[in-house]
């Protein structure tokens, strides 16, 4: 099971108001979105620009993991979910990315096999992937990893020229140092109506003081992408590196040290801006907020060099407050994170000034963090984890914030996603009801 993590993916909303009007966001009660008496858990969703939705699951099925999906093309309703993981060993950690034509690509990892690694058992797990397409038809399932290693919790998305990029850790899942170990983070690449590429190595053999994990993805609308990850250091502390590319497939920059150290493990995030900046968010001194922004395009060289953005004002992050979140618009980018008074938001500006800084107060579970997307036409939608469930705000373009709303029922809810197709916002989360854990939905109209 992927760790309790809270993200937002969003799409073109189709919104008639004019620059500076408010969203009214109406939430519908919480309805069942997975089926059966097992458990399901850790949902994941993606949005294309068109506004057409996918959303992947694990369910549980006679004691084993499986990966169920559904889809909701733009204007349409979701569709029931569907087993997409072949039969066999356990099937965990779905990630999505919806494709600018329609449909999507889901990739998660799954036991192959399972092997004895310095005397002890160890289940060796494989990407795979499978892509929905356009017609809403699955293809066949295919691997992406080689099965000689195990891989870690798989990511992907898709840029604005519709290539998909996944990444994972491949491994011994053995500690740096001890003998026999191996590990590496992999990309792999599938262009529209395309093959995957063969699984290249992205991090180099000396970048981290200690070992490297938990890789990343972003992609922009303008065909860039970045693949970062973190480095392991000594005394608990971590750091990151990345590779960046421009429109073009494969020609991946070289690896690049990023200015993310943390006491612990990483909670940064990157976007990518329409026109091949990217921009980030992570935790400064003093345990405040710290923004970054490079140059476009990606991909030229040094473009992964980032230079600090200045804030208005010191914004603290809560103590264990959980990911930041940063997504790319045409205006720039929405800043998320958790605060000691609530969720905090910020529009970083293309030219990388910071325009305006919200808080929106209320008791947030702060170790989750929380997710906000940014849509195309400059709306945007930001969630995050309270005590009592999951809670959401929106704005218009240019007008303000609302006031949190809870959108889930009460109970501990333990993953949340949130995406918005067409003129409807549709949130997933995975809660427990009932003695076991069940993936539950709700939807909202925007209204101008």
């Amino acid at each position: 099971m992927r760790p309790s993590r809270l993200i937002a993916a969003a799409g073109a909303l189709g919104l008639a108001a004019a620059a500076g009007s408010p969203v009214a966001v109406a939430w519908g009660p919480p309805q069942r979105a997975s089926a059966g008496t097992e458990d399901a858990r850790s949902p994941d969703v993606a949005v294309s620009p068109a506004g057409d939705a996918i959303a992947a699951w694990v369910q549980e099925r006679d004691g084993r993991g499986t990966v169920v999906a559904a889809a909701a093309p733009a204007g349409r309703r979701w569709s029931a979910p569907r087993r997409i993981s072949p039969p066999g060993l356990a099937a965990i950690d779905p990630a999505v990315a919806a494709l600018p034509g329609g449909g999507g690509i889901v990739v998660w990892r799954q036991a192959d096999r399972t092997r004895v690694l310095r005397g002890r058992r160890q289940a060796v797990y494989v990407a795979r992937a499978r892509e929905l397409t356009a017609a809403s038809r699955w293809g066949p399932v295919e691997g992406l990893s080689d099965p000689l290693q195990k891989v870690g919790e798989p990511q992907v998305a898709v840029d604005g020229r519709g290539t998909t990029v996944a990444a994972w850790h491949w491994g011994t899942g053995t500690r740096a140092g001890t003998p026999g170990h191996v590990g590496q983070i992999q990309v792999s690449e599938k262009p529209p109506r395309g093959a995957w590429t063969h699984a290249r190595r992205a991090s180099g053999a000396r970048g981290c003081g200690l070992d490297i994990r938990l890789p990343r993805v972003a992609a922009g609308a303008g065909g860039h992408a970045v693949v970062w990850w973190q480095c392991d250091l000594p005394r608990g502390r971590s750091g990151a590196q990345g590779i960046g590319r421009g429109p073009s497939p494969a020609a991946w920059s070289a690896e690049r040290r990023l200015p993310f150290d943390a006491p612990e493990d990483q909670v940064a995030d990157i976007a990518v801006e329409p026109g091949g900046a990217i921009v980030a968010v992570s935790p400064g001194r003093r345990g405040a907020l710290a923004a970054w922004r490079g140059p476009a395009p990606l991909g030229a060289a040094g473009a992964l060099g980032l230079a600090p953005v200045s804030l208005p004002a010191p914004q603290p992050l809560a103590r264990d407050g959980g990911r930041l979140s940063v997504a790319a618009s045409t205006a720039g980018a929405i800043a998320g994170w958790i605060g000691p008074r609530g969720l905090g938001v910020a529009d970083i500006g293309a030219a990388g000034t910071v325009d305006r800084v919200t808080t929106l107060g209320g008791p947030l579970a702060a170790r989750r963090g929380a997710r906000v997307a940014s849509l195309p036409a400059g709306p945007a939608v930001a969630v995050a984890l309270a005590r009592g469930g999951v809670v959401a705000t929106s704005r218009g373009n240019g007008g303000a914030w609302a006031p949190l709303e809870r959108i889930s029922a009460a109970g501990a809810v333990a993953d949340a996603v949130v995406g918005a197709t067409d003129q409807v916002a549709t949130a997933y989360w995975s809660r427990r009801s009932g003695g076991r854990s069940v993936v539950e939905r709700a939807e909202s109209r925007l209204a101008p």
